[in-house]
């Protein structure tokens, strides 16, 4: 074979291989984004994480750009389906909120990241002191809810579900008895008021707090509504979105009793939402029992 078509054979070996090379490259990139595009959709469709999302501050319905006494309580999600649990109170237990959420078929949950994805009710009710929604086979993170009854629409424009609420780890509080000296008082307004905490006791996993009208000695009723239990609550400082309820209440002695069960809170309010303005205990700590 002469030099002249050992040259000829090199040249067209080295433009087959440019050649290949260049098709691998353009086929490897079709692949690579066929994939990623893929990864992307099975992302994207994945249903919302299991779990609680609260949210602090509680998040609330507007209707034709006015706030409305309707607040989102919790989300919970489990399998295939997400319960929304909606209340007409900022903080602690509260009734129907504002609103024509009953009328199941007329409520509308939308993907906001894909606007034309809606999801309509799969059931409603009561659930204790909170009307619920249930949607089923949701997929997203970023949602609008609405009441499409009612004109204008009640919205809320954006609910984000990212990361479920985690177990904090804390441990049950010390069982005993806790007596604060000088006794914490409650005010209105930022009046101080005759209204204050006489001790409070941990046992068997209820957190009961008496309360008297004197700052020491016995007394008698405190100032305040502390008997209408469902507007009492016990609020955590250091984590404000978790909110106690009152679980029992009563006389006994000369003292009224408000009882919550399982507190983790060592820092902690107490607030009277039913007068207005509130009465509150600002800040209560809890040491060690006596």
């Amino acid at each position: 074979m002469n030099k002249k078509n050992i040259i000829i054979i090199g040249i067209l070996c080295v433009c087959l291989a440019i050649g290949f090379t260049g098709c691998y490259s353009l086929f490897g990139v079709l692949i690579e984004g066929e994939s990623s595009s893929g990864s992307s959709a099975s992302s994207s469709s994945a249903f919302v994480p299991a779990g609680t999302y609260t949210f602090f501050p509680r998040l609330q319905a507007m209707q034709g750009g006015v706030d409305k006494k309707t607040y989102i309580e919790r989300i919970e999600s489990r399998g295939n389906s997400l319960t929304i649990y909606l209340t007409d109170r900022p903080l602690g237990m509260g009734s129907y909120p504002e609103g024509s959420w009953s009328y199941n078929s007329t409520v509308v949950l939308r993907d906001l990241d894909r606007p034309s994805r809606t999801y309509s009710v799969a059931n409603g009710g009561w659930h204790g002191d909170h009307y619920y929604l249930t949607f089923e086979r949701v997929q997203g993170t970023r949602f609008s809810l609405s009441d499409t009854y009612s004109s204008p629409n009640y919205i809320f424009e954006e609910i984000i579900l990212e990361k479920p609420d985690v177990d904090l780890g804390r441990p049950a509080l010390r069982t005993g008895i806790y007596t604060p000296f000088p006794r914490p008082r409650g005010i209105q307004g930022g009046v101080d008021k005759n209204t204050y905490i006489e001790r409070i006791q941990i046992r068997g996993g209820f957190f009961t707090i008496f309360l008297t009208d004197r700052p020491i000695g016995m007394g008698s009723y405190p100032e305040g509504a502390w008997s209408y239990d469902r507007t009492v609550i016990l609020q955590d400082l250091d984590y404000p979105q978790i909110v106690y309820n009152v679980t029992n209440s009563g006389w006994e002695g000369n003292h009224l009793f408000i009882t919550f069960e399982d507190v983790r809170a060592t820092r902690f309010r107490l607030v009277d939402t039913y007068s207005n303005p509130n009465y509150i205990f600002e800040e209560i700590l809890l040491g060690e029992p006596d």
